[in-house]
């Protein structure tokens, strides 16, 4: 009995348990899971007769090194070699047009891949969990990484972004712990949500004067990120974007962003410096929260909104101005500032909510006589200087 089920020139299944097979000159398609869970097959010849590799052909084939893909195939459907844990190397030959998501997913040994140059699109979750990849080339016909894509990558140390690509998609990068530097095209306009949370080595990050949206926790995570220029293209940064980026010491909003998000600076403990220009109207919930080393900041006439926990556990806040452009203060907006000596509060505020001053013990509050904020001051016993 043969071990290849072939029909139309379609090779529907593989039943044998050799570990070196050459698939018959006869076969033009490979069919999804034809060689699903071969766990003895170690290497595999495809003929130049095949165009296409099906859906999860070769999903769960535990045990396979090697296998070469000649130039006639043009699509790799998606899950192709997913959970092929023995894979160390491939080449995606120019012909491929399309590979589908998921096609090396959980290819723990999979140290290497060069990407053709006829490939446009990289699917979500490509290369997620490949553990042992260190070296990626992708070609300069990719105009989309897609989310997901290198999720888990976590020995890819280096990865240069090609001037075709338009979009890093969402988790792109996500938790790649050992990747260092990226280098990002101009052509890059948009860095999706958390493309690169996790990278918790990653030292130096360059983003181009294309790129007009930073996703909500974009760089969240990024323990070693020092500094970081954000240009005057980029129009929003979202919720978290810089959460936890524990080594940055200073960052500069430019004019071109009108709010900073929930949370877009959370627990960076390092961050001494901020500029925020004049065109930021809102600062939303949460958005220096621990930002234990911030000494000063200078919040603009622009600002009209300051969200509740905005600066909250700021230990080394000693000092602060308050717009005329504000009316209210939320809730915890400064609880936990420790070292808050002064604030100069606007005739314009009218409401100051819930522990606003929490555990800021040698506050003073300066402000008009008989203003909101001195009968505030009187009524929580928080020293007051009339200004």
């Amino acid at each position: 009995m043969t071990d290849f089920i072939i029909k139309n020139g379609a090779l529907k299944k593989y039943r044998g348990k050799e570990t070196k097979v050459v698939i018959p000159d006869s076969v033009k398609k490979i069919r999804r899971r034809a060689f699903i869970d071969c766990k003895s097959l170690k290497e595999i010849t495809i003929p130049d007769s095949v165009t296409e590799i099906g859906r999860c052909a070769f999903i769960c084939c535990k045990s396979l090194e090697k296998i070469t893909i000649p130039d006639s195939v043009t699509e790799i459907g998606t899950c192709a070699f997913k959970c092929c844990e023995s894979l160390k190397e491939i080449t995606i030959p120019d012909s491929v047009k399309k590979i589908g998501g998921g096609t090396f997913w959980d290819c723990k040994s999979l140290e290497k891949i060069t990407i053709s140059l006829s490939v446009t699109e990289i699917g979500t979750c490509t290369f997620k969990d490949c553990e042992s990849l260190k070296e990626v080339t992708i070609s300069d016909s990719v105009t989309e990484i897609g989310d997901r894509v290198f999720w888990g990558c976590k020995s890819l140390e280096e990865i240069t972004i090609p001037d075709s690509v338009k979009k890093i998609g969402e988790f792109a990068f996500f938790c790649c712990k050992s990747l260092e530097k990226i280098t990002i095209s101009s052509s890059v306009t948009e860095i999706g949500e958390c493309a690169f949370i996790g990278c918790r080595s990653l030292k130096e990050i360059t983003i181009p004067d294309s790129v007009k949206e930073i996703g909500g926790g974009a760089f969240s995570g990024c323990k070693s990120l020092e500094e970081i220029t954000i240009p005057d293209s980029v129009t929003e940064i979202g919720e978290g974007a810089f959460s936890s980026c524990e080594s940055l010491t200073s960052i500069t909003i430019p004019s071109s962003v009108t709010e900073i998000y929930d949370g877009t600076f959370r627990g960076c403990e390092s961050l001494t410096s901020i500029t925020i220009s004049d065109s930021v109207t809102e600062i939303y919930d949460e958005t220096f929260i621990r930002c234990k080393s911030l000494k000063e900041i200078t919040i603009p006439d622009s600002v009209i909104d300051i969200g509740e926990r905005a600066f909250e556990g700021c230990e080394s806040l000693e000092k602060i101005t308050i717009p005329d452009s504000v009316t209210e203060i939320y809730d915890e907006t400064f609880k936990g500032c420790e070292s808050l000596k002064e604030i100069i509060i606007p005739d314009s505020v009218t409401d100051i909510g819930d522990k606003v001053f929490s555990g800021c013990e040698d506050l003073v509050i300066k402000a008009s006589e008989n203003s909101y904020a001195h009968k505030y001051a009187k009524e929580k016993k928080i020293k007051f200087e009339a200004v």
